[in-house]
């Protein structure tokens, strides 16, 4: 009874160990598989970005030469105005010096006349000489004064070219405007569309198509300014009444953006409309002015239309903080007129012509177009490499893949062969300690004292008995001996028909 005993656990345990196989590894390609399905659509994310990151930097480009454009325009109307005026001045003097040339030569005509009468009269008798030298002598004395060169005839150089570029600068603050806050476009949420100088935004039903970048808002419909404050004072002013709901004020770098979470801490912010964090604000406002004094641990909301306070927060801060914008409809970040500390500051710096102007400018354009080209070649080839790491591992998990649905359409016993369970096998079955291991130690040492020593293929032969008494209920007595010789690696002993069946159980 013990033999069958043994015997049963033998098979039953084996079975169990085959069929449990199965299933652990199905589940490992079921995971695989899913991993191997996210993976690919993070590459087409990242296939995504490599074709935004070179419509951007187009559209970039573009809007980089527009602008330059504009200041070579103005400069170039301004340089054609100020030669208009040169030209006109010019000829008004040369018209002025064409009379006063006019007027020499009657003056200088009127006197060879009289010069020329007064020789005549000289040359004549005594008698005529004496008759006509009262005359004479009058028409002498009553002759015009020698013409004088007149005042302001020369051009007044110094009015064309004295401070140039400081007044052609000055007249730049028309068509140039400083916006404190600029917006940065890659945290917009895609349901937010930004105005080409970054300093306007509105909602759109519509939804972009941009790339879902760690930086941008997946939930909230806001945006971020593009530049940090880690100390001083800041202030910009806000216009709100064109949007129905608005919430605006700063947050630090670290909050989190994605989800439904952004409110939850790190803001301090001033609502309209809305339900959330932030002191709520009753009354209808045109603009709404946010002034940050980092270093104070203050951020302090008024109306600059009425000069009225509305708010403020006293913290302390240690983090970056980011000025933030959310809106139903549309906000503008309204632009600061220039003050005379900062002209007098320009106007030390500036002392070019306008064709240094214009060289300034070119090399301006250039070298911006330059670093937006060297940041795209830096991002392409990041993502470039993201894109081969993701092929790779694609890659190796299609071919694991491959190779475990391989496995498990082969025979069982190459299916339940396991590189932890055949490592120290050379003829790639089971080892005895790895057989008993998972049949049980006692099944195991049951077949060593029947067979007399430790057979090298005894995991072979057990799964093939337990497979054959799955299978058929049975097992076929020629292939149970010759199996049961081979277990016993050439020994006498040998079991009965009998035996043979008890093994099994029949």
């Amino acid at each position: 009874m013990r033999d069958l005993g043994h015997s049963r656990a033998v098979i039953l345990c084996g079975m169990w160990a085959e069929g449990n196989g199965a299933e652990e590894l199905n589940t490992a390609l079921r995971s695989l598989q899913e991993k191997l399905q996210h993976n690919e659509n993070i590459k087409e994310e990242f296939e995504k970005t490599v074709q935004h990151i070179k419509s951007q930097a187009e559209h970039t480009e573009c809007q980089i030469k527009q602008q330059f454009e504009k200041l070579h325009q103005f400069l170039r109307d301004e340089e054609e105005a100020t030669i208009t005026a040169l030209r006109e001045e010019e000829e008004q003097k040369k018209q002025m010096m064409k009379e006063k040339l006019e007027e020499m030569d009657r003056h200088i005509s009127d006197l060879s006349h009289t010069i020329k009468d007064m020789e005549d009269m000289m040359r004549a008798s005594d008698v005529c000489f004496l008759k006509k030298f009262p005359v004479s002598m009058e028409r002498v004395q009553i002759s015009q004064p020698d013409p004088q060169m007149a005042s302001g005839a020369l051009i007044h150089v110094s009015r064309y070219l004295g401070n140039l570029p400081f007044r052609v600068w000055k007249k730049m603050q028309d068509i140039v405007q400083n916006t404190p806050v600029i917006l940065d476009p890659k945290t917009a949420n895609p349901f937010l569309v930004l105005s080409d100088d970054l300093t306007s935004v509105r909602w759109s039903e519509n939804k972009q198509p941009l790339p879902d970048n760690p930086e941008r808002f997946d939930w909230y419909h806001c945006v971020l300014g593009s530049e940090g404050f880690n100390s001083g004072t800041h202030s910009w002013d806000v216009e709100v009444k064109e949007s129905e709901w608005w919430s605006l004020g700063v947050t630090t770098a670290s909050n989190q953006r994605k989800r439904r979470v952004f409110f939850n801490t790190d803001v301090w912010c001033g609502r309209y409309g809305l339900i959330g964090s932030g002191f709520r604000v009753e009354q209808d406002l045109e603009r709404v002015r946010v002034y940050l004094d980092y270093d104070r641990g203050t951020v302090s909301f008024s109306d600059p239309v009425t000069n009225t306070p509305l708010h403020t927060f006293t913290t302390t801060f240690t983090d970056t903080l980011f000025p933030f914008f959310c809106c139903s409809s549309s906000l503008r970040i309204l632009p600061v007129k220039v003050t005379p500390s900062q002209a007098e500051r320009t106007e030390r710096q500036i002392k070019q012509q306008f064709e240094k102007l214009h060289q300034f400018l070119r090399d301006e354009e250039e070298a911006t177009i330059t670093a937006l080209r060297e940041e795209e070649e830096q991002k392409k080839q990041m993502m470039k490499e993201k894109l081969e790491e993701m092929d790779g591992h694609i890659s190796d998990l299609s071919h694991t893949i491959k190779d475990m649905k391989e496995m498990m359409r082969a025979s069982d016993v190459c299916f339940l062969k396991s590189p932890d369970l055949t490592a120290g096998s050379t003829d790639g079955f089971w080892s005895f300690d790895s057989c008993a291991m998972i049949l049980g130690q006692p099944a195991v040492q049951s077949l060593e004292e029947d067979a007399g020593h430790r057979p090298k293929q005894d995991s072979a032969f057990l799964m093939r008995v337990g497979r054959a008494f799955h299978q058929h209920g049975t097992v076929n007595e020629n292939v149970l001996e010759s199996d049961f010789v081979a277990l016993c690696d050439g020994t006498t002993r040998r079991r009965s028909l009998t035996d043979r069946r008890l093994l099994v159980g029949m």
